[in-house]
């Protein structure tokens, strides 16, 4: 009889900051750091990061945000897993996620006083047929 076994969880994070004026190697070391030190997580032996190829995303960028002893902290509780360079979901992902920044986070244009129907491709205003 086969039985699932549970052997541990996981959670999947995603940072998306839309709006941000830049991401840096800093920046991503800076919120690694939030994570790895969050109560929720401080009791782990280690965490696996599941990240795209960007330059940023090493472990080296933690010695470029911290202090040695620091970064080295960082380095020994975070496990990197790389993403395929071609094919991978985040191809995917990425697209999706400037959805936001496109509508919801575009600036709102005034509406059209012209009547809907006006606006279609090709047809002029929309106008019933005379019953007579």
């Amino acid at each position: 009889m086969n039985e699932y076994v549970r052997h541990g969880a996981g959670i999947i994070w995603l940072f998306v900051e839309p709006l941000g004026p830049r991401r840096t190697a800093v920046d991503w070391a800076r919120q690694v750091q939030a994570v790895v030190d969050h109560p929720r997580y401080c009791q782990a032996e280690y965490l696996t990061l599941v990240c795209d190829n960007l330059n940023a995303h090493t472990t080296a960028s933690f010695y470029q945000a911290f202090p040695p002893a620091a970064a080295r902290r960082l380095a020994q509780r975070v496990r990197l897993a790389f993403t395929p360079r071609h094919g991978s979901w985040l191809n995917i992902a990425e697209p999706e996620l400037s959805v936001p920044t496109r509508q919801a986070l575009a600036p709102r244009r005034p509406r059209s006083p012209r009547p809907r129907a006006d606006r279609r491709i090709g047809r002029g205003p929309q106008r019933r047929p005379d019953s007579h």
